[in-house]
């Protein structure tokens, strides 16, 4: 029997809390905390309300890694993958956000209509 490991239920597009122009992890933490306290079904880090436009690939990984860290297998965790508009950028955000571990990866279609 196949599990299913993206239950229905709510799936929150987190925020990224920042402190002083750079990511605030204990507040990211209590933040992921508070959503699984509060009963949701999965967490959705590093989306457009987590300003992931504004971010570095570095700070967009750092964060999706950070996140399916500290939610340790109590929910799942999906990220959006890549921004940029070239092919062969998109292929190493693409990589480098697979490789944080979460459960799945968000294609972000429009940036693939090129």
């Amino acid at each position: 029997m196949a599990v299913n490991h993206f239950p229905g239920g709510e799936w929150p597009t987190m925020l990224t809390p920042f402190r002083d122009g750079a990511v605030d992890y204990p507040a990211l933490e209590a933040l992921v905390e508070w959503y699984i306290a509060h009963g949701v079904s999965g967490l959705f880090a590093v989306c457009q309300s987590s300003e992931m436009f504004f971010l570095s690939l570095e700070e967009r990984v750092g964060i999706a890694r950070f996140v399916n860290e500290k939610a340790a297998g109590r929910v799942p965790v999906i990220a959006s993958g890549h921004i940029s508009d070239s092919f062969e950028d998109q292929v190493h955000e693409l990589t480098a956000m697979t490789g944080t571990g979460v459960d799945a990866v968000i294609l972000i279609t429009n940036r693939l209509a090129k």
